[in-house]
């Protein structure tokens, strides 16, 4: 592997300059030393990972029963169902009430007749307003 002085970008060893700003390559000492422990350590992680592990006793006697019990019994069952249940029930009110407060937030706005805007008596719109004529 090579490097880039400037960059620290890392290249095959088959290129000899930077592509980014053209600067002659190095040998990465680095990547070299990875490369040679690379295979003691992966025979290392092996061994680790097929070795066995234990608890410690305490954690292991305080754990045994838990992992014995029996499965839950019908009345605990019964007793997720119900709160299930109720939980479903308070999202649906949630939202009915969400719905409720948006729909009456907004009027409904009729299409029948149009929009009629009344002013204060002695106020123009200014659409009602004329302007004067410029002479052609």
């Amino acid at each position: 592997m090579k490097l880039c002085p400037q960059c620290e970008f890392i290249y095959e060893d088959d290129q000899s300059f930077c592509d980014m700003d053209g600067k002659e390559l190095v040998s990465d000492a680095g990547t070299l030393a990875f490369e040679e422990t690379a295979p003691s350590t992966f025979a290392q992680t092996q061994q680790l990972a097929e070795t066995p592990v234990s608890l410690p006793s305490e954690l292991s006697s305080n754990l045994l029963p838990v992992l014995l019990d029996s499965p839950p019994s019908r009345e605990q069952s019964r007793s997720f169902a119900i709160a299930g249940a109720v939980g479903v029930v308070l999202v649906a009110l949630l939202f009915l009430v969400y719905y409720a407060r948006t729909q009456a937030a907004a009027p409904p706005v009729s299409r029948d007749r149009p929009l009629r805007l009344t002013l204060p008596a002695g106020q123009q719109s200014a659409c009602s307003r004329r302007r004067p004529r410029r002479p052609i």
